[in-house]
């Protein structure tokens, strides 16, 4: 007997369900191979866990609920006129209400004018439009001058890290 026939057997096994030649060739598996008796013991010592776990017992409405829970739902199956007609009563007023609120959200945003209006101003009193608009001018301050010698920043510190390296 194969492993993979032996632990597809065993559950039968512990059951006690497998005829007399499976049982035989199982056991004889079994004591010959470590890996199955180990699968053995793990499925044994879970069977043993379970039959030691308090039954449950469903209480005494439960049947009764349960019908209940059963009619209501089949009954809401067999009526697809009803939803058909509770579609028509609130479905198609609130569809339209979504449609004109739409609408009119897109004529109010198409009827603002199209320019910004940005009321962010700097310590200067002039507004960031302002000045991304004439960023030109700009250049002419010598902190911005400075910022062109870091474009290149990253190419000089790795020939730094090159120059340290040789040495």
């Amino acid at each position: 007997m194969r492993c993979a026939r032996c632990q597809k057997d065993l559950f039968s096994y512990l059951l006690g369900e497998l005829d007399a030649a499976k049982r035989a060739a199982l056991e004889q598996h079994l004591g010959q191979c470590p890996a199955c008796r180990k699968h053995q013991a793990a499925l044994a010592a879970s069977w043993n866990l379970l039959g030691d776990a308090p039954q449950l017992q469903p209480s005494e409405d439960f049947d009764a609920g349960f019908a209940r829970k059963l009619a209501a739902a089949r009954a809401e199956q067999a009526m697809p006129a009803q939803r058909a007609k509770r579609l028509w009563i609130w479905g198609i007023p609130a569809l339209a209400t979504g449609a004109a609120a739409t609408a009119a959200l897109i004529f109010t945003l198409n009827t603002r004018p199209l320019t910004p209006t940005v009321k962010a101003t700097n310590a200067g009193g002039v507004s960031d439009i302002e000045l991304a608009m004439h960023a030109e001018l700009l250049r002419d301050f010598d902190v911005i001058d400075n910022l062109d010698a870091l474009e290149n920043a990253d190419v000089l510190l790795s020939l730094e890290s090159l120059m340290e390296q040789r040495k």
